[in-house]
């Protein structure tokens, strides 16, 4: 918070360096160093709204933290030009580049962090959760897969495979890799397979509830400051980083369970110890994030500054006794929120697994802004530049989402016109109201083929093609699915995948779709095929937009969207010719 003492104390002091300036973090503490008057010079990957702050003194290129050398020597160069005071790592990627530091360098120092050891603990899931189960700290059941030799699916699904590293190089570049929830046993090898290629994977027990996080400031060891707030808007909508937040009272039980773990790691600097649970079946840890988290404007605007007590660290000065927070106390950050808001629109509120909200309370609860309960990520009033910019990104998104919203309102009227007017045509003079037909799923190994292979056998005088969106071509269909078309009477053995292309769409009488995603692919890369297009479902006895993708169901499921594509080319095969063609 602003303290005009602490900006007189504070002039004239070493400068501080905030890493990863694109970071919503970084950003953050530019702005809090920037408020007590200390100099800050950001760094950051080509532009970024940072550098428009009132509070950036030096605006610096960064060169790629992949290569952990050329980062350092920057660095180093970069510090014994300017001392700093403190410096800010304000992501994961940069963080590791300073383990490669000897810990008594003078660049660790200033950033205020603990041990190799500690921090290699702290950025690993699988040695967190075993520190955790060593002190008895309530952990998910867990086990570490580091290859499915051998290896027994889960008992009960839904079980969430969880990488053990946040991040991990792919090409020469760092790739973010996140937990996949996994719900069917159908999915979890495919699942399991493209993790395992990345890293080892750590499965565990699916944990009902949100998200709460306990910030704490160390000291050599010892607690100085914490917090604690809980998400409530988190993207994705099956748990993830928050859009929207609020500041709590203090958990004990919590407090404890990280205060734990952070002194069996002789912590230093900042650390928030993530929870997952609810109050009536309690809370078990997640993980640690051993940097300042892209909420941090939450316990700066509720009133413990964790950038000015690091500052205060690193230069040697007391930060002082615990803070008194302001609870309950909210803050939103409105680009992601409008994100969270569309998600919660389209989600099904049913799904258990997705933490939704009633639509009218997610849009009621903007009035706490009003109200003076509620901030915004970024919206420092003397930092116009910053607010100004995301405001206005912010409304022209909100403006493609009302778009997008009125599109999807008139879809199902729109589609139905579409549909009479190419159910009115004539009968041509070949004995076809369309002669040349393309089927269109994602992948082009389903629903696709079993639609074009059955409609050549229905009537084996029409042209039919079938493609997908799929990038990849080639492909084989799925032996389950070809034993689900075997019993409809079509062989699927020999069929391989096609990527739709121009020659296609033009060749063509009419395209038929499975499903909405088909059709919006279609309309970004053929709008002018968005005249001759309908979609497979509603040729079914009832009508529907879209026949399901069977990939991802289990047997039951995909035989019976297997039977929607057979009963929907027969309703076609009706009307193609004046007389159904057998």
């Amino acid at each position: 918070m602003k303290s005009a003492g602490w900006e007189q104390a504070a002039g004239g002091r070493k400068a501080a360096l905030v890493l990863d300036g694109h970071s919503r973090a970084g950003l953050e503490t530019l702005q809090s160093l920037g408020r007590i008057g200390i100099a800050v010079d950001l760094s950051a990957n080509g532009e970024c709204l940072a550098w428009k702050s009132r509070y950036c003194r030096q605006r610096l290129q960064q060169p790629d933290s992949t290569d952990g050398q050329a980062f350092l020597d920057w660095l180093e160069a970069l510090f014994a030009a300017n001392k700093y005071g403190l410096v800010v790592p304000s992501t994961e990627a940069s963080l590791r580049c300073l383990l490669l530091l000897p810990e008594l360098h003078a660049i660790r120092r200033a950033a205020v962090l603990p041990s190799n050891g500690s921090l290699e603990i702290a950025l690993s899931k699988h040695l967190t959760w075993e520190l955790a189960q060593t002190l008895r700290v309530p952990v998910p059941a867990s086990r570490l897969i580091t290859s499915k030799d051998a290896l027994v699916e889960p008992a009960t699904f839904p079980v969430v495979l969880k990488p053990v590293v946040s991040l991990v190089e792919v090409d020469g570049q760092l790739v973010s890799v996140t937990p996949t929830i996994v719900r069917t046993r159908k999915e979890w090898p495919r699942t399991l397979d493209r993790l395992l290629a990345l890293c080892p994977v750590l499965e565990q027990e699916y944990i009902t509830g949100r998200g709460v996080g306990i910030e704490c400031l160390y000291r050599d060891g010892a607690l100085l400051w914490y917090f604690q707030h809980e998400r409530l808007h988190e993207l994705p909508l099956t748990g993830g980083g928050s859009s929207y937040r609020r500041a709590s009272p203090i958990d004990d039980v919590l407090l404890n369970a990280a205060t734990c773990l952070l002194d069996s790691l002789k912590w230093h600097g900042v650390a928030m110890v993530e929870f997952r649970g609810a109050a009536d079946h309690g809370y078990r840890v997640m993980e640690i994030n051993p940097r300042l988290w892209g909420s941090l404007a939450l316990p700066i605007d509720s009133g413990v500054d964790f950038p000015k007590g690091l500052w205060c660290i690193a230069t040697g000065q007391d930060p002082g006794p615990q803070p008194r927070y302001r609870s309950p106390y909210y803050t939103r950050n409105l680009e992601l929120d409008l994100d969270w808001l569309k998600e919660n629109l389209r989600a099904d509120h049913s799904d258990p697994l997705l933490l939704t909200k009633p639509r009218l309370i997610s849009l009621l609860e903007y009035g706490r802004f009003l109200l003076g309960m509620e901030s915004w990520d970024h919206f420092d009033a003397r930092d116009w530049r910053v607010w100004s910019d995301m405001l206005c990104n912010t409304i022209n998104a909100g403006w493609h989402t009302v778009k997008s919203v009125l599109k999807r309102t008139m879809r199902p009227y729109l589609l139905s016109r579409q549909h009479r007017r190419m159910l009115s045509r004539p009968v041509g003079h070949t004995g076809y109201r369309a002669r040349r037909i393309l089927f269109v799923c994602h992948g082009n190994i389903c629903r696709s083929p079993l639609a074009e292979l059955y409609a050549k056998k229905l009537s084996p005088n029409l042209e039919v093609e079938s493609a997908g969106f799929h990038d990849t071509v080639g492909r084989a269909t799925p032996k389950w699915y070809q034993a689900i078309a075997a019993e409809l009477g079509v062989d699927l053995s020999v069929s391989r995948s096609r990527r739709i292309d121009t020659a296609q769409v033009e060749w063509a009488d009419m395209i038929l779709l499975a499903d909405l995603d088909n059709l919006d692919r279609l309309e970004r890369e053929f709008p002018e095929a968005v005249g001759k297009t309908t979609m497979l479902g509603l040729f079914l006895p009832t009508p529907r937009a879209a026949i399901e993708d069977p990939y991802n169901l289990d047997a039951t499921g995909a035989g019976a969207a297997a039977r929607d594509v057979v009963a929907a080319v027969k309703g076609l095969a009706a009307w193609l010719r004046a007389k159904p063609d057998g």
